[in-house]
C-alpha cells in the first residue's frame, strides 16, 4: 500500500481555486433554474466574465455543461447524468430498495419514486414510471426542496421541531390552488404523518394527481429516505387508495428492515 497517499490526505493543503469555482458554477443550476445566461452565472457565483467563460468552456468540452446557442443559455451536460447514475448505483440504500420498489411498481402499475433526504433537500434516486399517461417531472439525480410534493412533506414531518418551525416561518410555495400553505394546517398534517406513517396528497403538487408517501428509516431510527406512489386521481377508487397505502407502508417497512431498522411495534 502507498502510505504516502494517506499522509497527503491528512495534510492541511491549499485547495485549488479553479476547481472550487467550477463547482460553484455547477451548484448555480437548480430545478428552479435549470438554464442560465452568462450574466446569471456571474451574478450567482460572483465570478468575472472572463473567469466564468473560461470555466464554462472547459466544462463544456468535458460534457459537464452544454450551451444552447438559440437561447444563449447554459445547462448541465449529459455527463452529469452519468455521474448521477454511477452514484445512485453505488448507494447501499438504492441497492437494498430496488427490487422492492420495482415489485411495487409492477403490482400497482403506477409510478413509484424514492428520494434520499440530504442537507434538508430531496435527492431523487429511484423512479419507475407508469407506462402510459401520467409522467412525473422529477428525474433521478434531481434535487427538490422539502416543500415539494408528497415526499417532501414526509421528509419535513420527521425533522426536529425547531427546524420545522424555522422552515414554516417563511412562505410555503404554492404549486396549485390546492396546495396547503396555512402554517397551522401544515403542522396538523405533519403530526398526522408521524402518527400514521403515511401521507396522501390530492391535487397539491399537480392537478389531477394523487400521491402517497411513506418514510424509510435506518438502523439508528432516523428517517433517511422516503418512497411514494404517484397516480392519476381519476383512475383511483377509494378501495385502491387504501390498498396502495398498505402496499407502500409495507414496502417502506421492508426497505427500512434491510437497512437495519427494528420497529418498536
Amino acid at each position: 500500500m502507498d502510505k504516502g497517499r494517506g499522509i497527503l490526505r491528512d495534510l492541511n493543503i491549499n485547495y485549488i481555486q479553479s476547481v472550487d469555482r467550477a463547482i460553484d458554477i455547477l451548484n448555480a443550476f437548480s430545478a428552479e433554474k435549470p438554464a442560465l445566461t452568462i450574466d446569471e452565472v456571474m451574478k450567482i457565483t460572483e465570478l468575472t466574465r472572463a473567469t466564468a467563460y473560461r470555466l464554462l468552456y472547459t466544462m463544456e468540452r468535458r460534457g459537464l455543461i452544454r450551451y444552447d446557442t438559440a437561447a444563449y443559455q447554459y445547462r448541465l451536460g449529459l455527463k452529469m447524468l452519468d455521474y448521477g447514475y454511477q452514484l445512485t448505483s453505488s448507494l447501499d440504500i438504492v441497492k437494498e430498495a430496488e427490487d422492492i420498489l420495482t415489485g411495487l411498481h409492477v403490482k400497482t402499475q403506477q409510478t413509484v419514486l424514492m428520494v434520499l433526504i440530504e442537507d434538508e433537500q430531496l435527492v431523487y434516486v429511484f423512479k419507475k414510471e407508469k407506462e402510459e399517461g401520467l409522467k412525473y417531472s422529477s428525474s433521478v439525480g434531481q434535487r427538490r426542496s422539502l416543500f415539494y410534493g408528497v415526499l417532501g412533506r414526509v421528509a419535513l414531518a420527521y425533522l426536529p421541531e425547531e427546524r420545522i418551525a424555522k422552515l414554516l416561518s417563511g412562505p410555503i410555495p404554492k404549486e396549485t390552488p390546492h396546495t396547503v400553505t396555512d402554517k397551522q394546517q401544515m403542522l396538523e398534517q405533519l403530526a398526522e404523518i408521524r402518527r400514521t406513517g403515511i401521507c396522501v396528497e390530492v391535487n397539491e403538487t399537480t392537478l389531477g394527481v394523487t400521491a402517497i408517501g411513506a418514510p424509510i428509516y435506518d438502523a439508528k431510527k432516523n428517517v433517511v429516505a422516503a418512497t411514494g406512489i404517484i397516480c392519476p386521481s381519476i383512475q383511483l377508487s377509494e378501495d385502491q387508495l387504501q390498498q396502495f397505502k398498505e402496499m407502500l407502508r409495507k414496502a417502506a417497512a421492508d426497505i427500512s428492515g434491510r437497512l437495519g431498522y427494528i420497529s418498536a411495534g
